[in-house]
């Protein structure tokens, strides 16, 4: 979460419907990467009014792969799933994230179709940059730019995210022989 007050409770709200119809026992753990609204406030009050929501606050802004590593870090959880606090990833989709862990994979990945409304330059480029990155690694994945995946624990604990490396958490962990399920 970064400067994301208006957004933690409908997220919040949407998750906590899902995880209980879903799951018996879950946790929901909120990175804060200095936010410089009032989101640290809005998630200290459902800190206090929720067991299940746990916090972390980094000092200074640390960025999307650091503020993963210590969301990952905290989590107790055999199966751990990344998402932005923005809103952008729907929590509905949770349960197929489950489910593939389930069936197996070590790691359950989302990917999107491009958004046509914006430059056409800019989403060939992207679809091309994601086909080079398939055909370089020999990782079959339609998109690799997503931060909402699904993890086994054991799977985290071998993977090393630094800088932006959390996008390609598909590729780092491929040459493992881990099994990848794109959703």
């Amino acid at each position: 979460v970064h400067n994301e007050e208006e957004n933690i409770i409908p997220l919040y709200l949407e998750l906590t419907k899902v995880l209980k119809d879903t799951l018996t026992d879950y946790e929901i753990i909120y990175v804060d990467d200095c936010s410089t609204d009032g989101s640290f406030k809005v998630l200290e009050d459902l800190f206090q009014k929720d067991p299940k929501v746990h916090v972390v606050s980094l000092l200074g802004n640390q960025g999307q792969t650091i503020a993963l590593s210590a969301g990952f870090k905290q989590a107790s959880g055999d199966v751990i799933i990344a998402m932005d606090g923005d809103g952008q990833h729907d929590p509905a989709y949770l349960k197929a994230f489950i489910g593939a862990i389930e069936e197996g994979h070590d790691l359950a990945s989302s990917w999107k179709e491009e958004d046509e409304r914006g430059s056409h330059l800019f989403a060939l480029f992207s679809k091309l940059f994601h086909k080079i990155v398939s055909m370089s690694t020999g990782v079959k994945m339609k998109y690799f730019g997503s931060t909402m995946k699904a993890y086994r624990r054991e799977l985290l604990h071998s993977l090393d995210l630094s800088g932006d490396l959390h996008r390609f958490a598909g590729v780092l962990v491929y040459y493992e022989g881990i099994r990848v399920k794109e959703i």
